[in-house]
């Protein structure tokens, strides 16, 4: 360890630590200009809370996606409904089969089997919902009991029951084929049906985003339902993509299709150009294994939940979620509206009445206001270092770096792999440098093994650099483990041994000691992080 590391023995090693830092710095101004690429950050918020409070505030709910629409917001979460949902939104009305035998005595019940308990209808003008949800029933019910179709305007001496037992299981009624007049829907006794079939988007509330404009766009929201197959997946996903949305948010603790049917949610999701919105934080079930094999379709999301947005200050959630934006890549922010709200007064004077300077709902329109102005404003004053950011639908990243290389190259998916390989190699070679610097730390090799060495840990490191997961990996951990010693062993302390066999007292020159020491420590390090592949390729 006395001899110096200038000597010609580690000349080789500070040549390939020197190519794997250049090569690093080339990926790192890609990654720069790929990252500063995608500006447009989607704002996001739910429709059932937005009619909440627009219920609350006594205002039109179009007059509130309208405002909202003025502070930024670009998107409004539309879930995919049930029965029961439907039903608690007003939407439809699900009876007991007595009921609907007391309200419509001129329908001859008895053409309907005992087991059909539960009866549907809905209100003048809402036919199309009538339509998907009877539709949506005659795809999920046992396929012993479908759903029958009730003509209410018939006597009950010609009434016939209609089912659908002669439908396409996978395909929707036309509406051609609805009776003429009104009708409701006989279903069987079934839990699951009610609370976990699913009935696809209420177009009414489709209709409610639409007419913001084209600019306000839906992010779709799904489940993974208990009775979900091949068939049940491409229609849920064709609903979504329907709908006009590109964002997919899948709802509860399970991704669609987990866990068995993965893969084949990731194919049918990238056919319909469906971008993957990963919940940053969350526990999904799944979640990586769909995030994987979106091939980069996908998009960062942040949100705050409502127990925890209502513990902190508006003034913190504003920071969060700016500073999820900017700092970790996020590009879709599920901002919650803040029910804890209840306007801004000024005290005024001891005996006078208290002033209302601002209302609840203004204190929300001015909590996404302040977001969407901050986001929209460059965080320093060289613009093309940190771009200020721009509010519309949020772009998937793609799988950097293949998707950012092929606009490069030749437009070819080949010819991005083989850049990315080359660029794994080199990376390689500034960690083949630091353990050729390890081990000429500890032993005077001859030529001849220094150049067997070398020779195995080229072809080693070019094997390593075919694979960009477990390859990268294996030559970041062995990155981290040789540049770690390196800084402690270049860095201080062959000084230090120095100084204590020649009795001098380090704590007389502890600053013109500890200085140098560190700062080759450090410079050590970076060399480290220039040179791990996952961080020079992404």
């Amino acid at each position: 360890m006395g001899k110096s590391n200038s000597s010609s023995r580690f000349r080789l090693a500070w040549i390939f630590i020197a190519i794997g830092c250049i090569n690093a710095l080339v990926w790192v101004g890609l990654r720069w200009g790929f990252e500063n690429h995608y500006k447009t950050v989607q704002l996001t918020v739910d429709y059932d809370e937005t009619r909440l409070l627009a219920d609350a505030y006594q205002i039109p709910h179009a007059e509130l996606l309208g405002d909202l629409y003025k502070v930024g917001v670009r998107s409004v979460g539309l879930s995919s409904q049930t029965l029961g949902t439907l039903r608690d939104n007003g939407r439809i009305t699900i009876s007991t089969r007595d009921e609907a035998e007391r309200l419509y005595p001129t329908v001859n019940w008895s053409l309907y089997p005992a087991a059909y308990r539960y009866f549907i209808t809905a209100g003048s003008g809402n036919s199309d919902l009538l339509d998907q949800v009877f539709a949506h029933i005659a795809t999920q019910a046992q396929g012993t009991l479908p759903p029958h179709k009730v003509d209410l305007g018939a006597k009950a001496a010609g009434a016939t029951p209609t089912s659908s037992t002669n439908l396409p299981r996978t395909a929707a009624q036309p509406a051609a084929q609805l009776a003429a007049a009104p009708y409701g829907i006989a279903i069987s006794a079934s839990r699951e049906l009610v609370t976990d079939a699913q009935m696809g988007f209420d177009p009414a509330q489709l209709r409610a985003v639409k007419a913001v404009g084209p600019a306000m766009t839906v992010t779709a929201r799904m489940p993974n339902t208990l009775n979900v197959n091949l068939d049940r997946v491409r229609s849920m996903l064709d609903e979504a993509q329907a709908t006009g949305a590109h964002v997919v948010i899948l709802s509860e603790d399970e991704v669609l299709g987990y866990s068995s049917m993965i893969p084949i949610v990731a194919r049918e999701m990238k056919k319909r150009g469906l971008i993957f919105g990963v919940v940053e934080f969350s526990k999904q079930k799944g979640e990586d294994s769909l995030a994987t094999g979106m091939d980069g379709e996908i998009v960062r999301v942040h949100s705050v939940a409502g127990e925890e947005a209502a513990k902190s200050r508006p003034e913190i959630l504003e920071d969060r979620y700016v500073r999820a934006i900017r700092e970790r890549n996020i590009r879709v922010a599920y901002i919650h509206l803040v029910r804890q709200f209840k306007g801004d007064y000024d005290l005024g004077k001891p005996g006078t009445e208290p002033e209302l300077r601002r209302s609840s709902l203004q204190q929300n329109l001015d909590f996404i206001g302040q977001i969407s102005r901050e986001l929209e404003t460059a965080p320093l004053p060289l613009h093309f270092l940190r771009p200020a950011l721009a509010m519309g639908p949020a772009p998937a990243f793609g799988d950097f770096p293949l998707d950012w290389l092929s606009h490069h190259t030749d437009g070819q998916a080949r010819s991005a792999k083989i850049v990315r390989c080359i660029g794994e190699f080199l990376s390689g070679l500034g960690v083949l440098g630091g353990v050729l610097l390890l081990i000429n730390l500890f032993f005077d090799l001859s030529s001849g093994v220094r150049a067997g060495v070398v020779a195995i840990g080229v072809l080693g490191v070019a094997v390593l650099s075919i694979s960009a997961s477990t390859g990268a990996l294996l030559l970041s951990f062995t990155a981290g483990c040789v540049f770690a010693v390196l800084g402690i062993l270049w860095g201080g302390l062959p000084r230090a041994w120095v100084m204590i066999r020649s009795s001098t007292p380090i704590t007389n020159n502890s600053i013109t000691f500890a200085i140098p020491a560190f700062a080759r420590v450090v410079a050590t390090m970076m060399s480290k992080q220039k040179s791990t592949p996952t961080s020079a390729s992404g």
